[in-house]
């Protein structure tokens, strides 16, 4: 299922009517967007099948949960879709930048070249057993917690864990501090603020001084503050002579680098853009999966109880190396991200005429990947259903490929998987054969650039 350059010609027969949500005057369906979307267009999924279309406004958009469609986007034909006029990531930028996430073309290239080596298998291993040392202080506190009989939020200790192992390994920078929180509390507003601009009709200029303009403006101040700081503090050292240099962190080599076209070194305002893209995707994914991972494994004991006797003994270090039969950790692992995708929607811009499967698509409409969906598509029986043994070796090969995306495909697939899956596997196994985490009440899903829960997990933590 190829999409083409080009609708059919003049005299050639007429492409159906896709299928199509009905909506409003004016409106149209925007009722699917907003707070909840993954769970309405998933739904609209079960009603107009695997790819549909709807108007927001002016918007024109498709939603796509078929795998091979998914693999024209994302792959055979990645040139027709772009990023390039998405709302999404125009409101992204304007909170992050042009850093690996929101840029395009050879500005993306000249990006994902200069980062590439601190994320190379060989230096991610040298970051593992930073990873364990910091996974086991937050173990101290879910234990004292324990011990207290008090109650906890683990999504905030989640979000701890990543933001300090992301600071450590790539910036060499200590965030538990005063620091550290006001850069989590700056990122809690923006990626808010984002996630309502992007789904708003009409968006206004920044300089119109609308509650969510405000917030994003304010957020940007900060984290420039933030993070212009620290790079002017780095740069100091390094005239001191205490830089690391190319064998030094993310922010050494990226100091280091120079483009091998120009051989011009980063800019200030490039150094910002990939630093701090790079912080809030190291971060605040992996935290999402985490939350979800003890929420699913409450929910499911027989099956924590199942890891915990796996892991009793096993150096955590171990439990996160590859091996060619996935054991009951990596299964875990792969079908939280199944059930619960911190990523569950990415778009993509037609910037041509052309076709999506038998439908014609016009240069400019919108198509929405959805992630959510995919994963809960006919390839994927009762999927609410948390079941880790979706990914034992025979399901996974009965199943297409791009059936299963949580780090995307393609020329854009996430550049630091095998760092968010080395550091999730490490610290579950550091956390769960000590303790179990039980969330206090109900746990729901908001959308905030990614899915997180709602209002945080406040959870009670026993020992085992």
């Amino acid at each position: 299922m190829t999409s083409s350059p080009s609708p059919a010609s003049a005299g050639s027969a007429p492409r159906p009517a896709p299928p199509t949500v009905k909506g409003k005057p004016i409106l149209g369906a925007s009722h699917l967007l907003g707070p909840g979307m993954h769970r309405r267009l998933g739904e609209a999924h079960d009603v107009y099948g695997d790819l549909y279309f709807f108007r927001a406004g002016p918007a024109r958009l498709w939603s796509v949960r078929d795998p091979d469609v998914v693999e024209d986007i994302l792959i055979r034909d990645r040139l027709t879709w772009q990023k390039t006029g998405s709302p999404a990531y125009q409101t992204l930028a304007e909170l992050l930048g042009q850093g690996l996430v929101t840029a395009e073309g050879p500005q993306w290239l000249k990006h994902r070249r200069l980062s590439q080596p601190a994320f190379h298998r060989e230096r991610i291993g040298r970051f593992m057993g930073t990873m364990h040392q910091l996974a086991e202080d937050t173990a101290q506190r879910l234990l004292k917690a324990a011990d207290d009989g008090a109650d906890i939020d683990v999504a905030h200790e989640m979000l701890l864990f990543t933001q300090r192992v992301i600071g450590v390994t790539m910036l060499s920078i200590d965030l538990a501090g005063a620091r550290g929180q006001a850069l989590a509390e700056a990122l809690d507003t923006g990626v808010h603020a984002v996630e309502v601009r992007t789904n708003t009709l009409l968006r206004l200029p920044l300089w119109v001084p609308t509650p969510i303009n405000r917030d994003l403006v304010r957020t940007r101040r900060t984290l420039d503050e933030l993070i212009y700081g620290l790079i002017a503090e780095r740069r100091a050292q390094r005239q001191r002579g205490e830089g690391a240099g190319a064998d030094g962190d993310l922010l050494d080599m990226l100091m280091d680098a120079t483009d091998e076209d120009s051989g011009e070194a980063l800019t200030d305002t490039e150094l910002r853009d990939d630093v701090l893209t790079i912080f809030l995707a190291g971060h605040e994914t992996t935290s999402n999966l985490l939350s979800w991972t003890f929420l699913a494994l409450a929910q499911h004991p027989h099956i924590a109880d199942a890891l915990a006797t796996e892991l009793a003994g096993v150096d955590p270090l171990d439990a996160a190396r590859p091996r060619a039969t996935p054991s009951l950790l990596d299964r875990i692992v792969d079908e939280s991200m199944r059930w619960r995708p911190p990523i569950f929607l990415v778009d993509r811009v037609a910037q041509n005429d052309t076709t999506i499967g038998p439908y014609e698509v016009k240069r400019g409409d919108l198509v929405l990947v959805n992630l959510w969906a995919l994963h809960r598509s006919k390839h994927w029986p009762d999927p609410e259903r948390f079941d880790p043994d979706r990914f034992l070796p025979d399901a996974v090969k009965a199943r297409p490929k791009m059936s299963f995306l949580p780090f995307l495909a393609g020329n854009r697939k996430c550049i630091g998987d095998v760092f968010a899956l080395s550091e999730a596997k490490i610290a579950l196994a550091t956390w769960l054969p000590r303790l179990r985490v039980a969330p206090t009440g109900v746990v729901g899903e908001t959308v905030a650039v990614t899915l997180r829960p709602t209002g945080g997990m406040p959870s009670r933590v026993t020992r085992r």
